[in-house]
């Protein structure tokens, strides 16, 4: 048997063909991806308040002792995809033309297996776990310097924020708060990097989009691990923002000392 069409069939199948082509194309544009986006994320001033909370107390007390002038932020990153809420894969390809924005593999940052109380878990026992190697590094370091135990009771806090990588942010807002050194003399401070309760510090991820933040938000100072400094984008780096490499909270107090 033969076929024979005429000009108004074929259109349909062209049409039909080209709905079918569309189709399919806004579906796999919608798929969820297997990659996140990371963006720069919001600062906190420890030295200040978050959600009308002081991030960090001294006896109880809000006041910001010897640090009203000056500021040291606490940087983030913002993370779409992952356990938390999946990309879209349309999504991927604007960000692939913006230089604040990284795209990665999920799975080189989250396990697998994980779900989303598992992610949120174990970032806020991160953070707690920082904050409490930031006081034990920051009292340590008064302890040495001062010849004398620092008795006052220290508090932080910060909601919605997860990661190790506050620790040394908060062990320097400790020590500014204390009243016992000046260290941001006015300034806007950047800093991230992990800490242990000995004053060792950690690298942390997301260097380049914490130097964007840092920039946003007016820093003229970012302290940040040595051991990320190869990983900085130097040609973004502002000729009005000085860069400071530090392997322990004691460098990074000389560093803004001598500042």
């Amino acid at each position: 048997m033969q076929y024979h069409y005429t000009t108004e069939s074929n259109g349909l199948l062209v049409k039909v063909s080209r709905i079918i082509v569309k189709v399919t194309l806004v579906a796999v544009l919608l798929l969820p991806s297997a990659y996140l986006i990371e963006v720069p994320g919001y600062t906190f001033d420890v030295l200040g308040k978050s959600n009308d909370k002081s991030l960090i107390k001294i006896n109880g007390e809000d006041s910001q002792n010897n640090a009203q002038n000056g500021k040291i932020l606490l940087l983030t990153v913002l993370s779409s995809g992952g356990p938390i809420s999946y990309v879209p894969t349309a999504r991927l390809l604007p960000s692939l033309l913006k230089e604040d924005q990284t795209i990665m593999p999920s799975e080189a940052v989250y396990p697998p297996t994980y779900s989303t109380n598992d992610l949120e878990d174990a970032e806020i026992q991160e953070m707690h776990t920082a904050q409490d190697s930031a006081k034990e590094a920051a009292l340590e370091f008064i302890k040495n310097k001062t010849g004398q135990e620092y008795t006052e009771k220290v508090e932080t806090q910060i909601d919605n924020v997860g990661g190790p990588s506050a620790g040394l942010a908060f062990a320097l807002g400790i020590l500014q708060k204390s009243g016992k050194f000046d260290l941001t003399k006015g300034k806007i401070v950047a800093v991230t990097g992990t800490i242990d309760q000995n004053g060792n510090v950690g690298p942390i991820g997301g260097i380049n989009l914490k130097l964007e933040a840092a920039i946003n938000d007016g820093a003229s100072v970012m302290i940040l691990p040595e051991k990320n400094y190869q990983e900085l984008d130097t040609s973004r780096i502002p000729k009005n923002i000085r860069i400071i490499q530090v392997n322990s909270l004691e460098d990074a107090v000389n560093a803004l000392l001598e500042a």
